[in-house]
C-alpha cells in the first residue's frame, strides 16, 4: 500500500489488496473517499471535484461538533442553574447542589475552549493537554459525584426532615449521572476501538 500526496493536499492511497485507489482528507481526520477518475495530479476538473467533496465533508464534520458541543452547553448551563437554585436545599447531602455547580462551569469553560478551537482551526500540545485534564477532571468528578449521589436515599415529602432533598434536584443530579456513566464507557468502549483499527491498520501496511 503507497500514498501520494498530491498538490491539492489529498493524499491517494493505492496498492495491490485495494480493489482502487480512494483519496484521504487528511485535514479532518481520517476520511476517504473512493476515486473514482483516472489519476491525474494536473487535473483541474479531478481536484476541483475531490477538493469540493473533502471540503464539504470538512464543513460538515465542523457544523456536527460545533451542534454537539451548543447541545452539551445546554445540559452545563442547566446543571448550574439548578445547582444555584436549590442550593439550601438537600441537607441529606449538601454537597449534591456544589457538584452540579463546579461540573457545569467547569464543563461549560471547556466546551467554550473547544468551539474556539475549532473555529481557529488551532491544535498543538496545548489542546492536549486540556485534553488529558479535562478528561482527569470528569473522571475525578465523576467518582465522587457517584458517591454523593447513590449514597444517599432522600426524603421529598418533609421540608425540614434531616433526610431531606428536593426532588427536581436529586432526579436530575440521579439522572445525569446514568447519562455520564454511559457516555464514559461508550468513550473507554469508542478508544479501545480505534486502538485496535490503528494496530490492524499498522500491521497491514507493514504485511501487505
Amino acid at each position: 500500500m503507497t500514498s501520494h500526496l498530491r498538490s491539492d493536499g489529498l493524499y491517494l492511497v493505492k496498492g495491490e489488496n485495494i480493489s482502487r485507489p480512494f483519496l484521504c482528507c487528511p485535514n479532518i481526520g481520517i476520511r476517504c473517499i473512493w476515486y473514482k477518475k483516472p489519476y491525474s495530479s494536473s487535473s483541474n476538473s479531478s481536484s476541483k471535484g475531490t477538493t469540493s467533496l473533502c471540503g464539504s465533508s470538512e464543513s460538515y464534520a465542523l457544523g456536527s461538533r460545533i451542534c454537539y458541543y451548543l447541545v452539551v452547553m445546554a445540559v452545563y448551563i442547566t446543571m448550574v442553574v439548578i445547582g444555584v437554585v436549590h442550593w439550601y436545599d438537600c441537607p441529606i447531602n449538601t454537597l449534591i447542589p456544589p457538584y452540579l455547580v463546579v461540573g457545569g462551569l467547569c464543563g461549560a469553560a471547556m466546551a467554550v475552549h473547544w468551539m474556539w478551537r475549532l473555529s481557529k482551526g488551532t491544535s498543538g500540545s496545548f489542546e492536549m493537554f486540556m485534553f488529558v485534564l479535562y478528561a482527569f477532571f470528569h473522571i475525578v468528578w465523576f467518582l465522587l459525584g457517584s458517591l454523593w449521589i447513590y449514597g444517599v436515599h432522600p426524603d421529598y415529602e418533609h421540608k425540614y426532615s434531616p433526610n431531606f432533598c428536593q426532588k427536581t434536584l436529586y432526579s436530575f443530579s440521579f439522572w445525569l449521572m446514568h447519562f455520564s456513566m454511559v457516555v464514559l464507557f461508550s468513550s473507554f468502549a469508542w478508544l479501545f476501538l480505534s486502538l485496535l483499527k490503528v494496530i490492524y491498520l499498522m500491521v497491514k501496511l507493514r504485511n501487505p
